[in-house]
């Protein structure tokens, strides 16, 4: 048809007549091939939906196509009529969907601050690498998990409010610090920063970055100690002072 036509760039005159291999990319003709044997052999027949397929333009350029053909009977003897859709800008958005899935996954895994979603009722529904070597559990066993299984109960409260003020929409994210019982039972502080996940409009869940803080925070009570000595220390030599006065 006319579409046809336009979309591959010939004339009528050169299109009728034209072997279909004509049309395909390289490397098709032989799965052609395999779905003709399948439509005489009987082992697929009527409508087929036969998928995607690479085909080329007049000029030699390539685009993709979704392919239906169906069998019918035509001015006495068997025919098939075959609907190609161009499903290029699909395929190419796909494409970049994946790719764009594919980097995602990859700094996720690969981040070093925790990263951990959960269900609206607090339950793990995913958790990279550093969060998993951190707490001490497998990612299996998290998964089967609450985030509040994770927190010391006098600090759950925390983490509660602030899922409820994102929810309520009082606020688009968070950033609050609270600890991690790790299986050994030791305890990481972390700083939270965490958002709602929304599909479609409502909200499913929340996702978390959280940063080890644990070093920071001893580094902290060092300096905090090192000054209340400093301040010690000048006290005494005042009083010192005095004395030798």
């Amino acid at each position: 048809n006319d579409a046809a036509l336009k979309a591959y760039g010939y004339t009528r005159g050169e299109f009728v007549g034209m072997p279909v291999d004509e049309v395909l990319a390289p490397g098709q003709a032989d799965r052609l091939r395999q779905t003709v044997d399948d439509l005489a052999s009987g082992r697929t027949s009527g409508l087929m939906h036969s998928g995607i397929w690479t085909h080329k333009r007049s000029d030699g350029s390539e685009f993709f196509v979704e392919v239906t053909a169906n069998d019918h009977v035509f001015d006495g003897r068997p025919a098939r009529v075959v609907l190609a859709v161009d499903v290029t800008e699909r395929v190419e958005a796909e494409r970049l969907l994946r790719a764009s899935e594919a980097r995602y996954r990859d700094l996720f895994e690969n981040a070093t601050d925790l990263i951990a979603a959960a269900d609206l009722d607090g339950g793990l529904t995913t958790v990279n690498e550093a969060f998993v070597r951190a707490v001490g559990y497998s990612r299996e066993e998290l998964l089967e998990m609450s985030i509040d299984d994770l927190i010391p109960a006098d600090q759950r409260d925390r983490a509660a409010d602030a899922r409820a003020r994102k929810l309520s929409g009082a606020e688009d994210a968070s950033l609050y610090e609270l600890e991690l019982v790790a299986r050994d039972g030791g305890r990481i502080q972390i700083e939270v920063s965490s958002r709602l996940i929304v599909e479609d409009g409502y909200p499913v869940g929340t996702e978390a970055i959280c940063r080890d803080v644990t070093e920071r925070k001893h580094l902290e009570e060092q300096l905090r100690q090192a000054q209340r000595l400093e301040a010690v220390g000048q006290l005494a030599g005042g009083i010192a002072h005095d004395f030798n006065n």
